[in-house]
């Protein structure tokens, strides 16, 4: 049974009735104000958990759980003002499991605060203003095997606070401002699996720290000052269990042979945002389990000699991001028959030679994006005969050569924001299994469809950003698989007949910000399984739209159609196929400079059937004024407002219009 008391506004804990019930959970909370948890506060209550949060109690009396029984095993005090806990304050309470005093305003914690406590298994004070902590502050909490301090000032541990933490599992210490450790704090904590140190100001590390933690599974010590890692730090006589070591985000320079040899059970080692500038040859050895290194954000100026060395059979994750990279030597991850991404990015490689990826038997992704490579070596996918996805953007590559990419497993390749303004016949005509192609933010000029030879299964074309002039006849012929088409921002003035032949299965054709002004009959009637058709920011007129532009578009409907900021002065109903408008569900012609007349009427009947958004202007303005010649045609404002009422309708500050206020 629960019982729940909200609302409560008074200056301490509201008296309980006597009550033969055994509640699970009795909690204060939606904005309860309550100051004082009084003496004898919950005499008449029996119940598992107390929650007391939120309620912005600044004292507990020194009896207030007096009388509260043998039943009570969680106590939730979270997220009040809180400055000090008396002595003796639990005495009432030993049989508690579970207590939060977390985020309050605990400046310290009195010696025998927690004495009568021998059963508590999880602690959490986090998010308080404890400065230090001392020595016997925790000497009685022999069960405790979760200990939470993280986001508090401490600035200093006495030696031997843990000693008594003997079943300790999981440390938060993080977010504090500790510079230092006392030498063999963690001695007696064996059972300890989680160890989280980050965000302080340590410096130093003992090389004894870790020494009798057998169980330690994760230790994280990112976002401190540790410029060097100590010999025998990570003692693998001791830490037969670790699995996760976080570095990241400190002043590390150099890395030794030795540091971690023999972890025999280490997965991840995380470096990231250091300034390692060298790796010895020995770093890695023997470490059979690991599967992610990362060295991201450093200062290598190459991939230092460490792969070829040792047993790294089950490595599968590398990062060496944002360093300062100019070359790739042959041969560096020729033992790596296991990794499966590698990431190369942002850094000063200029070019690329197809040994550079010798022995990459089982990669999948890999990222070469932010360099300077503008030359590439034929066949540079040779060794690598599981790769699905290669970023080779924002380089320097202008042209795409005949033989450059082989592959028949792979499905992504990224060629965006490079100077690239030719893609030679055939080029990518090994490319049997590739779904999508990016090449975003180019100087392509001229399309041909040579350039798409062997491509029957390609899904996604991505040409936006490039200097395209025209879509020439056929272009897209051996594209049969294609369901996406992007050329926006580019330079394209007219559509003409059965350029987007055979693209039957097209589902999004986006053309926007291009200087299309012509749209010749049945421009798009190829496109028979279209479902969005973007011409906006384009320079469409009425009379640039011929009959039948849109007809046998879209055999099972299209439910977007976007042409907004054109030069539209009229839209009318036969321009679309009647199948367009029993599937439209948005039609946006913001942004024309439309004539607000009875050429518009039959866009009531349109919106009001179909439930289509209709978008002429912003969202609730209702129909723009008519000139004084259209209001003479109609017999009352009650009929113009019929006319031209349309369901959803939108008006985006039409120029040749104003906004009326008809219902």
């Amino acid at each position: 049974m629960v019982l729940q008391c909200n609302g409560i506004n008074r200056n301490t804990v509201p008296p309980f009735q006597e009550s033969s019930y055994n509640f699970y959970d009795v909690s204060f909370r939606e904005n309860s104000r309550i100051r004082t948890i009084q003496r004898r506060a919950f005499v008449n209550i029996k119940t598992s958990q107390l929650r007391l949060q939120d309620c912005g109690i600044e004292t507990i009396e020194q009896s207030a759980f007096e009388g509260v029984g043998d039943t009570l095993n969680g106590l939730h005090l979270d997220n009040n003002k809180i400055t000090i806990v008396l002595d003796g304050v639990f005495s009432f309470i030993p049989d508690l499991k579970y207590l939060s005093l977390s985020n309050n305003k605990l400046s310290s914690i009195l010696p025998s605060a927690f004495a009568d406590l021998s059963h508590l298994i999880y602690l959490y004070l986090y998010k308080n203003r404890i400065e230090y902590i001392y020595a016997n502050t925790f000497d009685h909490l022999v069960q405790i095997e979760e200990l939470g301090l993280h986001h508090n000032r401490i600035k200093s541990i006495q030696a031997g606070s843990f000693d008594n933490l003997v079943e300790l599992k999981q440390l938060h210490l993080l977010n504090n401002y500790l510079t230092s450790l006392p030498r063999g704090i963690f001695r007696n904590n064996r059972k300890l699996t989680h160890l989280y140190l980050s965000d302080n100001f340590l410096s130093t590390l003992d090389n004894d720290l870790f020494q009798s933690l057998d169980n330690l599974k994760v230790v994280e010590l990112k976002d401190n000052n540790i410029a060097q890692l100590p010999r025998g730090l990570f003692d693998s006589r001791y830490l037969r269990s670790l699995d996760v070591i976080d570095l990241s985000n400190n002043q590390i320079t150099d890395l030794t042979a030795g540091t971690f040899n023999g972890l025999q059970n280490l997965k991840s080692l995380r470096l990231q945002g250091n300034k390692i500038r060298n790796i010895e040859r020995n770093t890695l050895q023997n470490l059979p389990r690991l599967e992610q290194f990362y060295v991201f954000e450093n200062e290598l100026e190459a991939i230092p000699d460490i792969f070829r060395v040792g047993q790294l059979d089950q490595l599968k994750n590398i990062d060496f991001n944002k360093n300062r990279i100019s070359r790739l030597d042959p041969g560096l991850f020729s033992q790596l028959g296991s990794a499966e991404n590698l990431n190369i990015a942002d850094n000063r490689i200029n070019s690329i030679d197809k040994d550079d990826f010798q022995g990459l038997r089982q990669l999948s992704n890999l990222v070469l994006s932010g360099n300077d490579i503008s030359e590439i070596d034929t066949d540079i996918l040779r060794n690598l005969p599981a790769i699905t996805q290669i970023y080779l953007d924002n380089n320097k590559l202008r042209e795409i050569k005949q033989g450059l990419f082989n592959s028949d497993s792979l499905l992504n390749l990224v060629l965006s924001d490079n100077e690239i303004s030719d893609i030679e016949n055939n080029a990518l005509s090994r490319l049997d299994n590739l779904q999508s192609i990016n090449l975003n933010n180019n100087n392509i000029v001229n399309l041909r469809k040579e350039m798409w030879n062997g491509q029957s299964d390609l899904r996604d074309l991505k040409l936006e950003n490039n200097n395209i002039r025209e879509i020439p006849n056929d272009v897209f012929e051996r594209l049969r698989s294609l369901r996406r088409l992007h050329l926006k921002n580019n330079r394209i003035e007219r559509i003409n007949s059965g350029r987007f032949y055979p693209l039957t299965n097209i589902e999004d054709l986006t053309l926007s910000n291009n200087r299309i002004s012509f749209l010749q009959r049945d421009s798009f009637q190829s496109l028979k399984t279209i479902n969005m058709l973007d011409l906006s920011n384009n320079e469409l007129t009425y009379s640039g739209i011929q009959q039948n532009a849109f007809r046998e578009m879209g055999i099972d409907g299209v439910e977007y159609l976007y042409l907004q900021e054109n030069r539209l002065h009229r839209f009318d109903r036969n321009q679309l196929d009647q199948r367009i408008f029993d599937s439209l569900l948005n039609l946006n012609i913001s942004g024309n400079p439309l004539n607000c007349n009875c050429d518009l009427a039959w866009m009531r009947a349109f919106g009001a059937f179909n439930q289509t958004k209709v978008r002429l202007v912003q969202k609730r303005t209702k129909i723009c004024h008519l000139s004084a010649d259209d209001i003479s045609k109609q017999q009352t404002s009650t009929d113009i407002a019929a006319n031209f009422f349309v369901r959803n309708l939108v008006f985006n500050s039409p120029r040749n219009c104003f906004v009326s206020d008809f219902v």
